[in-house]
């Protein structure tokens, strides 16, 4: 498995956005932990880090506010906004293999999963 770098969850706002279906308020939960990533990766000593931070601010947080804000917007806009985070947090940062990435994003949810015999044994 990777060296994550940073980590980011979003279970919590998939979830409410699965009992309640708001998309522009599931958007700007996610804004909200963007901005506070931005702020952290902005005093890592690293240069480049910092550089990835830029990336973030001005290329992806704006997807994610525009659908916040935009009821307009819809999944397909989410989803779209949701794989390029997926990238940016996908960045290798060393040439290893299961080497040092940027970001792990959290958005499973923490559900139980409940198995049941679908046939009996003769």
């Amino acid at each position: 498995m990777a060296n994550w770098q940073y980590r980011i969850n979003f279970t919590d706002s998939r979830e409410a956005y699965d009992k309640d279906g708001d998309l522009q308020k599931m958007a700007l939960a996610h804004v909200i932990k963007i901005k506070e990533l931005i702020e952290s990766v902005k005093k890592d000593l690293r240069r480049t880090i910092r550089e990835m931070a830029k990336e973030l601010e001005n290329e992806i947080l704006p997807m994610f506010e525009e659908v916040a804000e935009n009821e307009d917007m819809d999944v397909d806009d989410y989803d779209n906004a949701l794989e390029c985070l997926y990238d940016w947090a996908d960045t290798p940062l060393d040439r290893q293999w299961a080497g040092k990435k940027m970001c792990w994003v959290e958005t499973m949810l923490k559900e139980k999963i409940e198995v049941t015999p679908t046939a009996q044994a003769e």
